[in-house]
């Protein structure tokens, strides 16, 4: 199997990022502001109810906020993200721009492999992570050490396999279909190539998620008092808009940045050049 010239990968990444700027944002633009709005309205949903509760003095109740919109957002999240995976897969493997068009939202065969495997393997990792919260955990002692072993272990394997089978993704753009064996051979021997190429590649951008996010909800942390909630969760309601506006810019560059990687790694690993329509 071939290795993975990961430094390349990451400078054809970002040199397609650059110059196909315009091309991605017309694709993702309007998936992912539906997105994006329906996690606004959840989010500040969630928000005033903790408010309405916490001024009431109902702890619980702040606490234990209905969790189905929050599923909900997050399962048209999947299916945006689908539609705007698949088609920026699409530019790079074969040079498909969908010119011409300025409002994209095709979901297809394709999109659908793309959404249903994280649904699968995230339904089994909560049902493994809460069968172990629950066998170690006792009313007063809380999760012991083995279910927090347990955790970080189950968290480091779900790298791992991430990892090693994320030549599936452009497998699935090219064959339609799971070819679950073809991924893991194709990434035999590259582990750290890959999972080096994509921290180079993703880093920057969830550096700037993160600091963008600790500015604006990090008046949390600060909390010393009761008395300081409240004030803290209309401080973070009222950024809130500019949360989402920020998220969704970066999601649109990193979701572009990601699927570059993918694509060309991919590419590179079959013998195509970068520049190349795979066939």
């Amino acid at each position: 199997m071939r290795q993975l010239p990961a430094i390349e990968v990451v400078k054809q990444s970002y040199r397609f990022l650059s110059s196909e700027l315009a091309t991605v944002i017309r694709l993702a633009w309007f998936p992912l502001l539906i997105v994006s709005a329906v996690q606004y309205f959840v989010e500040r949903q969630s928000l005033e109810g903790m408010i309405v509760a916490m001024q009431s003095g109902d702890v619980f109740a702040a606490l234990s906020q209905p969790r189905w919109p929050a599923l909900v957002a997050t399962l048209l999240a999947l299916l945006g993200g689908a539609i705007v995976a698949v088609a920026i897969h699409r530019v790079i493997l074969f040079g498909d721009r969908k010119e011409g068009t300025f409002i994209y939202f095709a979901f297809g065969k394709v999109e659908a492999l793309f959404a249903l495997l994280p649904i699968i393997v995230g339904v089994i990792a909560v049902i493994l992570f809460g069968s172990a919260f629950v066998a170690g955990f006792t009313p007063d002692e809380g999760p012991n050490l083995v279910v927090l072993g347990v955790a970080v272990a189950a968290a480091l394997i779900l790298v791992f396999l991430s990892v090693r089978f994320a030549m599936l993704w452009p497998i699935v753009v090219v064959e339609e279909r799971y070819d679950f064996g073809q991924a893991w051979e194709m990434s035999r021997n590259n582990f750290w190539r890959l999972f080096g190429a994509f921290i180079l590649a993703v880093l920057p951008f969830i550096v700037v998620m993160l600091v963008a996010s600790i500015a604006l909800q990090g008046g949390m942390a600060t909390i010393r008092t009761p008395d300081e909630i409240v004030p803290a969760l209309e401080h973070i309601l009222g950024l809130l808009p500019i949360q989402v506006a920020v998220t969704y810019v970066i999601t649109i560059l990193l979701t572009g940045m990601s699927v570059a990687v993918l694509s060309y790694a991919y590419k590179a690993l079959k013998g195509y050049g970068p520049d190349d329509i795979v066939t």
